[in-house]
């Protein structure tokens, strides 16, 4: 047996490790500063981003209002339902979901085929040719 720094102790390992596990603190819980029912979205001008493919980032509108990213999104999935899309990462944020069920993205053009266009060509005058005498 050795000493595993218990305050019961030299005891096994074993029956440390689930001494540890009894112990630990529960997890607290959440306080909001805001309650999420009482904020009041501009649906509008939400609306008008997402029409316009503007990027609706749900983490700044959470730290905007004071509530968790969760609680929001309960809000936008009972406003819009199954209309909108939440995608993660780098170019995560709020869109549209289109019938095939893909985010609507802002528009972008795309060149399907490139034909190279010459380099304009200066008119060369003749050269003059020399008489011979």
């Amino acid at each position: 047996m050795e000493d595993s720094g218990t305050p019961f102790g030299r005891v096994s390992n074993r029956f440390a490790l689930s001494l540890k596990m009894e112990y630990t603190p529960m997890a607290r819980t959440r306080k909001n500063t805001v309650a999420p029912a009482s904020i009041q979205l501009d649906w509008s001008g939400i609306e008008a981003d997402l029409n316009a493919g503007r990027k609706v980032s749900l983490s700044v509108l959470a730290k905007a209002f004071n509530v968790f990213p969760i609680d929001l999104r309960k809000i936008f999935q009972n406003r819009f339902g199954d209309r909108i899309v939440f995608k993660r990462g780098r170019t995560g944020g709020i869109y549209w979901k289109t019938s095939a069920g893909a985010a609507v993205k802002q528009p972008t053009v795309r060149v399907t085929q490139m034909t190279p266009t010459p380099a304009p060509v200066a008119p060369v005058a003749p050269m003059p040719v020399a008489a011979k005498a």
